[in-house]
Parts: structure tokens; sequence; C-alpha cells
């Protein structure tokens, strides 16, 4: 793992351990890691992945890897539906593709807590990073998948 800054390594300071954050859903749903995604069998890039994705066959329950204030829920091109929540020390997560959201803007979450599912219809999967002063991150950095 990577070095962690002081002030973001105290935000995740919970019961002695170092990064108390945990994963946001199933890990062995995983599709695609932070970074330049491989090309395909035609040699296109599939691009840069700027958190990590999951899939599966089954309904994903999205929880919140953290404590927090969720910060904004929408809909955009980018995620579809949504959700942002603010962790302290300019740490966010971001959920996206969400099929159903259970928490509300405003609402105080914790570690764990259920807050959104994913259906697996259409293709459905969940897009989450992991944002530290204002610059995306890479979540196995952070999180121990």
């Amino acid at each position: 793992m990577k070095e962690v800054p002081e002030s973001v390594a105290a935000a995740f300071q919970r019961s002695g351990s170092k990064l108390a954050f945990s994963p946001p859903t199933d890990t062995e749903a995983v599709v695609a890691t932070f970074g330049e995604q491989p090309s395909n069998s035609q040699n296109e890039q599939y691009g840069f992945e700027h958190g990590m994705k999951f899939q599966s066959e089954k309904e994903l329950q999205v929880h919140s890897v953290g404590g927090g204030i969720v910060s904004e829920i929408g809909v955009s091109d980018q995620y579809g539906k949504y959700i942002k929540i603010v962790h302290g020390d300019d740490i966010v997560s971001v959920y996206g593709g969400c099929s159903q959201i259970y928490v509300k803007s405003l609402e105080k979450v914790q570690k764990g807590q259920l807050i959104a599912s994913v259906s697996p219809e259409n293709n459905g999967s969940l897009s989450f990073e992991l944002w530290v002063n204002d610059e995306v991150v890479n979540p196995a950095d952070y999180i121990d998948f």
C-alpha cells in the first residue's frame, strides 16, 4: 500500500486500524480496477478507470465505506444515479450506477450501512471512486480489497 498523508490517515483511524474503510460491495464482483484498462481483442483501449467497477449476475448491495454525511444524490451522464458521501478531511466517496438509493441528502451514515443497490439488469454496475483533497485516488491504496 502507498504511504497515506497523516491528515488523511487520521480520518481513517478507528479501533486501532490505520485504514478503517471497508469495501463498498462484494469484492468478488470487481470487474475493473483503477488505472488504464487493457485493450480488447480488436486492440481498442477501454480508457482510464477513475475508481473501481463492480458487476454481478445478482443484485449488488452497496454499503458506505466509512462514516460520513451524504453530501449529494443525483443523476448524471457520467455516473447515472449516484451518491456522494463526505468522510471528513477532504475525503469523498462516490457510488455511481445505483438502481435504488436508500439514503437522503445530508443524512449521517455509518461505515457498512446499506446505502443503495445495483440491479444486474441491462449490465448494471457500480462505479466506485474515492477522492482525497479534490483528486481521484486509487481506492485500493486506502481500502483492503
